[in-house]
């Protein structure tokens, strides 16, 4: 895949395209949703969104929206979200530059104080895990992280397909994926063992937190030993 070069912004972009990547930003559509909504043709829709995809500013992933055929979800690549304005970004890396310069372990421990307060603020209440998580995923679809939940029989993950703060994150990836991210993770339902196996900043196409079931840590530890 082609990634579409940094120096190309917005303003490159064809209007249509334009409209659709403003929709996109906002949450994770099918070219049906677009469609609709620019009032254009399915068949155009699907068209500009390949394109994109190709570029490296969109991409897909087939996703089961209740009942039925899996839908062709559309949502933007962290190459399509740095296309945007990221003065918020910009200033909040300075901010980091800054202060990690004097003294990261007090910046680490603000940021984590920081997850937990926002974790604890979601309340995610129910009775068993899987509640608990998909009132959880809700909380964190508000902050831009477009999340669904997974299961197989060992665990749970949590997948999410897009990043509020990716750039930063490039730069600062254990402070912002690991101490922000995963913190906000453990103190909303709260569990300690959150483990991020899959990151869009390391080259992953997803972010993916790993909570083993409870009763299952064995099971988990022989799986481990197999793919090792």
């Amino acid at each position: 895949m082609v990634c579409i070069s940094r120096v190309n912004r917005l303003d490159l972009l064809r209007s249509t395209e334009r409209k659709m990547l403003d929709l996109l930003l906002i949450k994770g559509r099918t070219a049906v949703e677009i469609a609709t909504i620019l009032d254009i043709q399915t068949s155009a829709a699907r068209k500009h969104l390949e394109a994109l995809r190709r570029r490296g500013i969109t991409k897909c992933e087939f996703v089961r929206l209740g009942v039925g055929r899996p839908k062709k979800i559309f949502t933007l690549t962290g190459e399509g979200r740095s296309l945007f304005p990221t003065l918020y970004s910009e200033m909040l890396d300075k901010l980091l530059e800054k202060m990690t310069s004097k003294n990261r372990g007090e910046v680490s421990q603000a940021i984590e104080q920081i997850a937990e307060e926002m974790g604890k603020g979601m309340n995610p209440t129910g009775s068993a895990d899987k509640k608990r998580l998909v009132r959880l995923s809700g909380a964190l679809n508000k902050f831009g992280f477009v999340t669904s939940i997974e299961e197989d029989d060992i665990s749970y993950s949590i997948i999410s397909r897009s990043c509020p703060l990716y750039q930063t994150a490039s730069k600062y990836q254990p402070l912002i994926c690991h101490g922000l991210h995963d913190g906000i993770i453990r103190s909303a339902l709260p569990r300690e063992d959150v483990k991020l196996k899959e990151c869009m900043v390391l080259g992953e196409s997803l972010c993916r937190h790993v909570i083993v079931k409870r009763g299952k840590q064995d099971d988990a530890l022989v799986v481990q030993s197999k793919h090792n």
